[in-house]
């Protein structure tokens, strides 16, 4: 547990001394996710560095390949089935799933103000899916 105390402070010095290094924020992202949270309380770290890559790549998509910017979302979400009731599922369709679970996690976390973005993402994105969607879960 040392040891990876030790690693996660030399990620975070990085990310504090290159806050615009974005593979910095890519390699904290993805450490702190896969951390087990009961015992490092490092998902909200993961949620910030993936949330500021979003943004990152909104205003400059050159940072990374649009299907890694897709990919963000996958990172902080338990996985979805690529089949439902024996039907392929688009991935327009497990991307807006992403997002809203993200808008999920967001509300755990007391992010309030990425849960209305996340959530107006989604309407933008596909107004239609939203209003099931948010039928179907008490946000």
């Amino acid at each position: 547990m040392q040891k990876a105390n030790e690693g996660l402070a030399r990620l975070d010095s990085a990310v504090n001394k290159a806050p615009d290094n974005v593979q910095f924020g890519i390699l904290r992202a993805n450490v702190c996710y896969r951390l087990p949270e009961a015992f490092f309380h490092r998902m909200a770290t993961a949620i910030e560095d993936f949330r500021y890559l979003a943004q990152r790549y909104e205003q400059d998509n050159t940072v990374f390949s649009e299907e890694y910017y897709k990919q963000i979302l996958d990172y902080i979400n338990k996985p979805v089935p690529l089949r439902v009731i024996n039907r392929p599922v688009s991935r327009h369709a497990i991307f807006l799933i992403k997002l809203f679970n993200l808008a999920i996690i967001y509300r755990r976390l007391g992010m309030e103000k990425e849960v209305k973005a996340a959530l107006e993402k989604l309407r933008a994105l596909d107004s239609n899916r939203f209003e099931m969607m948010e039928g179907s879960v008490n946000l």
